[in-house]
């Protein structure tokens, strides 16, 4: 009986230990040091060629998006063990043991759902880095050439060791301030709940591809686009999107916005959960994001 209310403990082999877990967070912070791409992975990728790279950054790219659209289904599904089937192994990449890693999640039983769903996240989250570092690397050589850089060594050392530092938040950082007024903007990392602490009527800038929205609190919560249009949210789960069976159908001119993009679950009293299941990226200032990882 209690198990409806509480995780099982779970025994998965990770780098060769077997090791237990005791709640599915325990194996979400393990796995958080495979979200991002190992030195080595990082170094191989630096050193490309430039039609290497650009294909490279494709592949990541597809993989992606399609991840993004098995984890939006289980959005709605709340499942991911069917949803870790559909990923094809054979284009996994082998660093940081991913393949391994989701195999060994497939042979889990339907109990063990919240573990599969962390693994899952963390993948996508692995992906979502490659791409975006891949992109940077492209961009920064590119860019040293327009100015006539030299050499590529010195900016191969820095990437290479400022990617053994990085953390969760590393993927993107908008900066959209042009006379300080305005917050820098971090991307969330995708499939993990960001929780916000509202007092009424407050309102919070987020940015979902490339458009600009409030999120502001009441009875009822509304989400309001750049163009003034505001959407009512209902209590609890709202998906966000373009897209036709969502809760908040936002206008399709938005076109960086995903299908399915968002999810708010707003409350009477507590914190509104975020959850970013989209493509391109929902981005909320990184100020507010700090207070709540320190």
């Amino acid at each position: 009986m209690l198990r409806k209310f509480f995780p099982r403990a779970l025994r998965l082999e990770i780098d060769g230990d077997t090791r237990r877990f005791k709640n599915p967070g325990d194996l979400e912070f393990i796995l958080g040091g495979k979200a991002v791409l190992s030195a080595q992975h990082t170094a191989a990728l630096v050193d490309m060629a430039d039609d290497d790279l650009v294909r490279e950054a494709e592949r990541y790219g597809r993989m992606e998006e399609r991840l993004s659209k098995i984890l939006s289904a289980a959005a709605e599904s709340g499942g991911a063990g069917r949803l870790l089937d559909e990923i094809d192994l054979a284009l996994v990449p082998e660093d940081n043991g991913w393949p391994g890693i989701i195999q060994r999640l497939r042979s889990l039983d339907g109990e063990f759902e919240a573990y599969k769903k962390a693994g899952l996240v963390r993948y996508l989250q692995y992906l979502s880095s490659a791409h975006a570092l891949i992109n940077n690397i492209h961009a920064n050589r590119n860019s040293g050439r327009h100015a006539g850089y030299a050499g590529f060594d010195g900016a191969r050392t820095a990437i290479v060791d400022d990617t053994a530092r990085q953390t969760l938040l590393y993927n993107t950082v908008l900066d959209t301030a042009n006379d300080g007024a305005e917050p820098k903007m971090t991307r969330l990392p995708k499939g993990e709940s960001l929780a916000l602490n509202f007092q009424p009527h407050q309102s919070f800038p987020l940015m979902m591809g490339k458009f600009s929205f409030l999120l502001v609190s009441g009875n009822p919560f509304l989400l309001v686009d750049e163009c003034g249009q505001d959407y009512k949210l209902r209590l609890g789960k709202n998906i966000i999107g373009r897209g036709v069976g969502n809760d908040v159908i936002v206008d399709s001119a938005f076109r960086s916005v995903s299908r399915k993009h968002l999810v708010v679950e707003t409350a009477t009293d507590g914190p509104v959960h975020l959850t970013d299941i989209s493509t391109l990226g929902t981005f909320v200032p990184i100020d507010h994001v700090e207070k709540i990882l320190h």
